[in-house]
């Protein structure tokens, strides 16, 4: 078992660590469920998602090795970018400073690059999985349900549905054209309402008469003369 003291102001380290295979000082490894240590990858959950650890040392497989748990790492050469923070890389043993949105690669942060060599190494518990679905293995639904009872302003709906309501809430209009002159015309409207009426002659005037609603869909217009010309039902 290892056997460390945690103290967050150094840095933290374990020995007495077995490598399930053979590793590279500095490799990110992940704690598998035999107890041994192999190289993370964000390809897959298994082999991101539980401790993470840095190696400290090379080691063979099933040898023991000493692991950073917590704290400032130094690689050989500059790979960092200062400041950039990082998550497990796809590439087995890295670390990213790239994103994987879009992707159903684990998303998860290792630490933040202290200078283009030192890393101060502090992994999340936190991950991000199945293409930003889950977090933590848990799904998340962003799916919302719109309920319309009780809605009385058009800034709760939908743009379909304001699109809709102003289609339905337009006036219908009717125009109806009469080519044989008579007193009495008779007119089929349909218009399912009892609408007002303009008449005009074939001159444009306006000229006044008896309207009769037979129904709903159906009115008559009486006349001192008759005429031609168009009537505007709305």
């Amino acid at each position: 078992m290892a056997d460390f003291n945690i103290n967050i102001n150094a840095q933290v380290a374990e020995g007495n660590n077995i490598a399930g295979e053979a590793l590279t000082r500095g490799d990110l490894v992940y704690l598998s469920n035999d107890g041994k240590y192999y190289k993370a990858s964000a390809l897959l959950s298994s082999s991101s998602t539980t401790e993470l650890k840095i190696a400290l040392e090379n080691a063979v497989t099933d040898g023991i090795l000493s692991l950073l748990v917590y704290g400032y790492f130094e690689y050989v050469s500059a790979i960092l970018t200062p400041g950039d923070k990082y998550y497990v890389s796809a590439i087995e043993g890295g670390v990213t400073d790239q994103l994987y949105v879009g992707t159903f690669n684990i998303i998860r942060y290792v630490g933040t690059a202290y200078s283009t060599t030192v890393l101060l190494f502090n992994p999340d518990q936190t991950y991000i999985s199945e293409d930003g679905t889950k977090i933590n293995g848990v799904p998340f639904n962003f799916t919302h349900t719109h309920v319309e009872a009780d809605i009385n302003d058009l800034d709760k709906y939908t743009q379909a549905e304001v699109n809709a309501l102003i289609a339905s809430s337009t006036d219908k209009f009717y125009e109806h054209t009469q080519a044989s002159s008579n007193a009495v015309w008779t007119i089929p409207h349909g218009l399912g309402k009892k609408p007002s009426v303009d008449v005009q002659d074939g001159s444009g005037n306006s000229i006044e008469g008896s309207v009769n609603y037979i129904d709903s869909n159906n009115l008559t217009i009486t006349f001192n003369t008759a005429f031609t010309g168009s009537a505007y039902l709305n």
